[in-house]
Order: structure tokens, then C-alpha cells, then sequence
């Protein structure tokens, strides 16, 4: 579980990143929100410089996992670098199989 509200689109602070997370799955909780958004937040938001958002829609069914991009918005481009994650519908909320970001400062962000 990650619990951060300084993930959440609106946080602005300190700089940080995903390069040291480690590679597995997580759920969102708390003040940070409860899952990526599917638009691309405003550089410089999220507590970052490029911040992480969900390429696509999240799973429809409980149950369902689907294969997506996490893009990191930044300069002129809203896909500047991406990784590939997993997102799962675990009926009533999603979990992500994250992994490390390429370099600071790149981080998943939560609504």
C-alpha cells in the first residue's frame, strides 16, 4: 500500500522519484487518492518534475488485468518517457505492478 499524499496531481514541494521503488504491485490509498489518472498532470505536480500517469483506461470488471503504459509529462511531450505496468481490478479498487523509473525525477502520480 502506498499512502502519499504528496503523489496526489495537486501536491507541489519537493522533488522526487520512482527510480528506487521496488517492482511489484501496489495499491493507493489516503489523502494522495486512490488511483493514476488517465490524463497527464502539469509538470512540475506530484511532487516532481515529470509526473507519471496511466496511458489508457483503467480494467471495466473485477478481476480483469490489462497491460498499459505509464507516461511521465514533460516539456512539450505528455509521454516524454513511459514504462510498461499492469493494472488490476480488484473490485472496488485497482492495483499496479510498478516498475523503477529510467531517472529522477520521474514519478507515478495518484488522484
Amino acid at each position: 500500500t502506498i499512502n502519499d499524499a504528496t503523489r496526489n496531481v495537486g501536491a507541489t514541494g519537493a522533488v522526487l522519484c520512482d527510480r528506487s521503488i521496488a517492482e511489484r504491485w501496489y495499491r493507493f490509498e489516503g489523502a494522495g487518492g486512490t488511483q493514476m489518472p488517465t490524463t497527464p498532470p502539469a509538470a512540475y505536480m506530484c511532487s516532481t518534475h515529470a509526473p507519471g500517469w496511466l496511458n489508457g483506461a483503467h480494467p471495466a470488471n473485477p478481476g480483469d488485468t490489462v497491460a498499459r503504459q505509464a507516461c511521465f509529462n514533460w516539456a512539450t511531450s505528455t509521454c516524454r518517457w513511459s514504462t510498461n505496468i499492469q493494472v488490476t481490478n480488484c473490485d472496488g479498487y485497482f492495483v499496479y505492478w510498478l516498475a523503477r523509473t529510467s531517472a529522477c525525477s520521474l514519478r507515478y502520480c495518484t488522484e
